[in-house]
Order: structure tokens, then sequence, then C-alpha cells
């Protein structure tokens, strides 16, 4: 989840140096590393409601991105917005199953 923030705060400076090529790299590699913690958590055989330490970390984690995503996409410019629409939706959902599974619901 970490990687995942670095890479987003790496297309934070793309974006901002109007790098399209790196921008959409960083976005890929941000998406491919949530989507890793979120098979690592699966393969790992734990329930985040028993175990919630290291899933809380992830959870807030990955909120905050979710918020500097929510930033970022504002911060660009109406025809790049599209652009990270997947990626939020879909980082919100790994998003949510986690904080879902610590608070005992499915959802």
């Amino acid at each position: 989840v970490e990687y995942a923030t670095n890479a987003e705060r790496a297309a934070e400076e793309a974006a901002s140096n109007n790098d399209d090529a790196a921008f959409k790299k960083n976005i890929a590699d941000m998406l491919t590393a949530m989507e890793l913690a979120r098979d690592s958590f699966e393969a790992s055989g734990k329930t985040p409601s028993r175990n919630p330490n290291n899933f809380k970390n992830a959870e807030l984690q990955s909120h905050e991105l979710l918020h500097r995503l929510t930033d970022l996409k504002e911060s660009l410019d109406i025809d790049q917005r599209a652009l990270l629409e997947g990626p939020i939706q879909k980082i919100e959902a790994i998003h949510d199953a986690w904080f879902y599974g610590i608070m005992g619901r499915k959802k």
C-alpha cells in the first residue's frame, strides 16, 4: 500500500509537469500495487475481523490514498479526469472490503 501511495505522489508530480506518459504509468503502478496488496491479504488466509492490525493499517492508508486521488482528479483538466475514475472505483472497492471486513459486516 505504501508503494501505491508513492506511485500516486509520482503521478501528482507528473501531472504538474504535464508528463502524460509518466502520469499514466504511475496511476497503473498504483492500481497494480493496491490489487497486489488485496491479493496478498486474501492469500494469507487471515480474516480482517480476527486480525485487524495489518488490515486496519492498509485500510487507513487506502482511505488517505482515495482522498489524495480525489484532490488530484479535481486539479486535472476535464479531459484527463476520466483517467482516474476507474482506478478510484477499484481502490474504493478494495478499501470498502477491508473496512467492512474489519467492522465484521459483509458488503
